[in-house]
């Protein structure tokens, strides 16, 4: 499984001029975790920093900022950690854990955001692996059955000679 295939492709951007206020709305109206910053009015989607749900509760409440005057681009995360598109599942795991992030932009060869891979989104992935592994296991009969009934095949053989 590759992150194109396991990210989440919708995903929530702001701009760096925008209000703390207006993040934690855009946050709090898409149920979102995270913003991904990218600049105003770029066609093209570079990702140039990210903010969290924490980090805005941070901020507006133990920092006591003023939501409405404070910008995303000057407490943003930046630069962001990406992960390629063709990022494989140990290589995403890999990523979260020597950074400690649980979510993770995706960016295609030109850098352009095409999704957003979480911790679940992992798991999830991991989960259904699992699962067609268990069913591969399942299925094929274990060495036991086979070990019985190649001496079943056997003890019949014997049976039968003269």
């Amino acid at each position: 499984m590759r992150a194109i295939d396991i990210a989440t492709s919708r995903v929530v951007v702001v701009s760096p001029e925008q209000s703390l206020r207006a993040a934690a709305l855009l946050l709090e109206q898409h149920m979102a975790g995270c913003l991904v910053v990218v600049r105003a009015n770029e066609p093209n989607l570079l990702p140039i920093g990210i903010i969290t749900d924490r980090d805005i509760s941070r901020l507006a409440v133990a920092e006591a900022a003023d939501a409405g005057s404070t910008r995303v681009g000057s407490v943003m995360s930046c630069p962001p950690v990406l992960c390629s598109h063709d990022a494989t599942l140990t290589e995403i795991v890999d990523i979260m854990h020597g950074s400690g992030l649980r979510r993770l932009p995706v960016a295609d060869p030109a850098g352009r955001l095409v999704g957003i891979v979480t911790a679940d989104d992992a798991l999830v992935a991991l989960t259904q692996l699992l699962q067609q592994l268990t069913e591969v296991l399942v299925v094929e009969p274990s060495l036991k059955d086979r070990l019985v009934a190649m001496q079943s095949v056997r003890e019949a053989g014997d049976s039968g000679s003269p």
